[in-house]
């Protein structure tokens, strides 16, 4: 009797299993494409318990008085985004919770959309991980910080700065990186940069040290997060 296997991750992770896995030859190796402009109409057009259909393009700013190639130039604009099964999800539920007749909102650049989605993944984070969080935390014998959910988001939507900063001097603008030596010696780089940040905030004494120890505290359980 013969039993399959199936491991889906990330690029970066599988590469972290070698020699193992991804070099065995008994496994085959596959990455699953983005979605096209089809495939997104598609899933939108799926039957939940709020009709969407086209009602979506809406928050990337496309009416019913919009002309085929200026819809087509906007969704190409947003493309980079728009392709991730994560941003058409929150799109959707943006949807299905605004009832029909309530303007939605609308996402005029492709940073805008981004920072959104960002945030909402990052709260999402925070409420389904914050009990293994702690328990991480604890494991390693680090003190979970007194920061409230709005602190902690705050603090992580500066370590998210940080990261894309990082990935810009790194020339890496498809915001990718892959490998594991290199995943480690990115994670070190954007890290040491906010530890600068908080040694010259307690240097001009915009900062506690009591403070700073728990926002360094947080930075190290924002990866278990």
């Amino acid at each position: 009797m013969h039993c399959s296997w199936i491991i889906a991750s990330r690029v970066h992770t599988i590469d972290e299993l070698r020699p193992t896995v991804s070099t065995d030859k008994r496994f085959v190796r596959v990455r699953i494409d983005p979605f096209t402009p089809p495939q997104q109409d598609a899933y939108f057009n799926r039957p939940s318990s709020h009709a969407i259909g086209p009602r979506w393009q809406r928050t990337i700013g496309i009416t019913a008085q919009t002309d085929g190639r200026t819809a087509q130039e906007i969704r190409e604009r947003m493309d980079q985004l728009l392709r991730l099964p994560m941003t058409l999800w929150l799109i959707r539920k943006l949807c299905e919770v605004t009832p029909n007749g309530q303007p939605l909102p609308v996402f005029q650049t492709l940073s805008e959309l981004a920072l959104t989605v960002s945030r909402r993944l990052l709260q999402r984070a925070l409420s389904n991980s914050a009990t293994a969080v702690d328990e991480a935390l604890k494991a390693q014998q680090v003190a979970s910080p007194a920061l409230d959910g709005a602190g902690k988001l705050r603090v992580l939507e500066h370590v998210l700065k940080l990261m894309a900063f990082q990935l810009m001097l790194e020339r890496e603008y498809d915001g990718q990186i892959e490998g594991e030596s290199r995943v480690e010696q990115f994670e070190e780089r954007y890290k040491d940069r906010w530890f600068r940040e908080l040694d010259i905030a307690l240097e001009e004494k915009n900062l506690k040290p009591r403070k700073k120890l728990e926002l360094e505290q947080y930075v190290q359980s924002a990866e278990y997060t």
